[in-house]
């Protein structure tokens, strides 16, 4: 079980966001996504790769994916 990540401190509170167990993420891919550096070839090599262990990927493009430009 993956532990919980810290969202805001507050004097002696924590308050912590616990990771849903059923979707898996990968911080890599998403920073590469939002930051548009993500290529073609990574996306498809991270979707395999997580198909082949047996989760579904629902999509194949996610938010910010970039298509090199001729």
């Amino acid at each position: 079980m993956k532990k919980p990540n810290t969202v805001l401190k507050v004097g002696k509170f924590k308050f912590l966001r616990f990771p849903n167990q059923g979707v898996r993420r990968n911080e890599r891919i998403r920073k590469l996504a939002t930051n548009r550096k993500l290529g073609y070839s990574t996306l498809e090599k991270f979707i395999n790769k997580e198909r082949s262990l047996g989760y579904p990927i629902k999509y194949s493009k996610p938010i910010g994916f970039k298509r090199k430009r001729k």
